[in-house]
């Protein structure tokens, strides 16, 4: 996870390499502070937290952490769109900070989800399934509907970067 974060970064500022160590470290620093606040979450903090999404619309796996992992997969979406669409680079920071963080509270849901039985087959069925896919189609055509899940997502990543 540091690594990618840190790939990222780079992005928004090559100049982080100039002493890419240290730039490591802060890499290893962020991931290690948001999975400090995630465990202190605890799964029920992590599907609670989950953004409701109301007027996405997603479909219903009708398993808590799976429905859940699906809410937090458009929060990457609308990240990654704010990371590789923005100008600011302040966005693209933010972009590439919430992305890190979302994807650890997949991760978390996921170990979860395995260690109650379920497949990793049954997560990569329902989050790549066709209707998920239209659900990303929608978010990158209508302006209305990625900023209310920008909203929602805005919450629970603002709370883990307040952790920094």
């Amino acid at each position: 996870m540091a690594k990618q974060f840190l790939e990222r970064m780079i992005q928004t500022d090559p100049g982080r390499m100039k002493d890419p160590e240290r730039a490591m470290t802060a890499s290893r620093h962020l991931v290690e502070t948001f999975r400090r606040e995630i465990d202190r979450w605890g799964p029920e903090g992590v599907l609670r937290r989950a953004p409701p999404l109301t007027k996405v619309k997603l479909p219903a796996a009708k398993q808590r952490d799976l429905d859940a992992m699906a809410r937090y997969q458009v929060c990457n979406v609308v990240l990654m769109l704010q990371f590789e669409n923005g100008a600011d680079p302040h966005a693209k920071q933010i972009g590439a900070m919430g992305l890190t963080g979302v994807t650890m509270l997949i991760a978390a849901l996921r170990g979860r989800f395995l260690g109650s039985g379920g497949k990793d087959a049954r997560i990569e069925q329902f989050l790549t399934n066709a209707e998920m896919e239209r659900v990303t189609e929608r978010l990158q055509r209508d302006q209305a509907l990625l900023d209310n899940a920008q909203s929602d997502c805005g919450k629970v990543v603002g709370e883990l970067l307040a952790t920094l």
